[in-house]
């Protein structure tokens, strides 16, 4: 699912003007600051599950094709009684490396991980939308809501890693959600943050 079709809002502020009910507008710019923040955190968790869900394909198959051909020869040339060749050797021993790196890596696993992170801010994103959308009634408790699920996520979130939220993190300041190639460009040139925020990478 792409990035547009996960995120139907807008992660740029609202063009209301007076703030909801029950909030200063202090709070209201440090509720749409905090959107943001989850936003991009949503997002570049959702590219990360992604790029690492491939990652183990691109691996995982390999492996199991090269295993079953090398096993295969094998079996044959003992059936006859034939010389095993070098390129059985090479592709045997390139299975070997290939699980070993699988393995290592974990990334299906990895990739599991943030797909949890990614649901968990994407559901701190709707609860803040909720805070700012909805009647005073019950603020207190849902600020509560808000900052419980920041420091869940904060806490349960694996390393996301300091280029991607970058990118995402400018990207979450525009108006529109990125496209596929704009997205492609900046993980080649990854555009850069203010200082200030980005310590609040999660």
């Amino acid at each position: 699912m792409s990035v547009e079709q996960q995120s139907p809002a807008r992660p740029a502020d609202s063009t209301a003007t007076t703030p909801p009910q029950g909030l200063t507008k202090d709070q209201v710019a440090l509720l749409k600051h905090r959107r943001k923040l989850a936003w991009a955190a949503q997002h570049a968790y959702y590219e990360r599950t992604g790029i690492l869900a491939k990652l183990n394909y691109w691996i995982g198959v390999p492996v199991v094709i090269v295993t079953a051909l090398a096993g295969s020869t094998i079996v044959a040339k003992n059936a006859s009684h034939d010389p095993i060749p070098i390129w059985v050797g090479v592709i045997t021993v390139s299975a070997a490396v290939l699980a070993s790196l699988q393995t290592f890596f974990r990334f299906g696993e990895r990739a599991a991980f943030s797909a949890v992170a990614g649901n968990r801010y994407a559901r701190l994103r709707r609860r803040i939308e909720d805070c700012l959308a909805f009647p005073p009634e019950g603020l207190l408790e849902r600020l509560e809501e808000i900052q419980k699920l920041e420091d869940e996520a904060g806490e349960q979130s694996p390393p996301i890693g300091e280029r991607r939220w970058l990118r995402w993190q400018t990207f979450a300041q525009r108006p529109t959600p990125p496209t596929r190639a704009e997205r492609w460009r900046a993980m080649v040139r990854p555009p850069r943050a203010p200082a200030q925020e980005t310590r609040e990478a999660p």
